[in-house]
């Protein structure tokens, strides 16, 4: 990816904060800022495997393309690891082949049913987990 451009000039609200797992769920964390804002992308460049868990922590999903197995599952287990949840992304693609892996781990949402709003949740498995079950 050479770039990422978003371009999302609406102030957060409920329905965006029920869409995008990106907004943190606490309102004082995004009251009057923007979608766009909110997710703001930074990109890094250099060894994951040498990546500490304090830079992890600074992030809100982490997106490994075209890493090595071992890479994966450590900056996986890594993020699991930490007491703030970053959610994990892998993506890889060959020839005409390609696999996606995302780990939330528990992933907690609302959404709305007619006039109620439900609470739900969905538990992902690490890496490791789904790569060897």
């Amino acid at each position: 990816v050479g770039s990422v451009t978003l371009m999302d000039d609406r102030l957060v609200n409920e329905e965006a904060l029920n869409a995008n797992f990106l907004i943190p769920p606490d309102e004082n964390a995004y009251r009057g800022k923007t979608v766009a804002e909110i997710c703001c992308v930074v990109i890094r460049s250099g060894t994951l495997t040498l990546w500490s868990l304090s830079l992890l922590r600074k992030f809100d999903v982490v997106v490994i393309g075209y890493g090595s197995r071992a890479t994966k599952m450590s900056v996986n287990e890594q993020c699991r690891k930490l007491s703030k949840r970053v959610a994990f992304y892998t993506v890889d693609c060959r020839d005409s082949c390609g696999e996606i892996f995302v780990d939330l781990q528990d992933y907690k949402y609302t959404k709305k049913k007619l006039e109620e709003t439900v609470e739900c949740e969905l538990s992902f498995p690490s890496f490791q987990v789904q790569l060897y079950s």
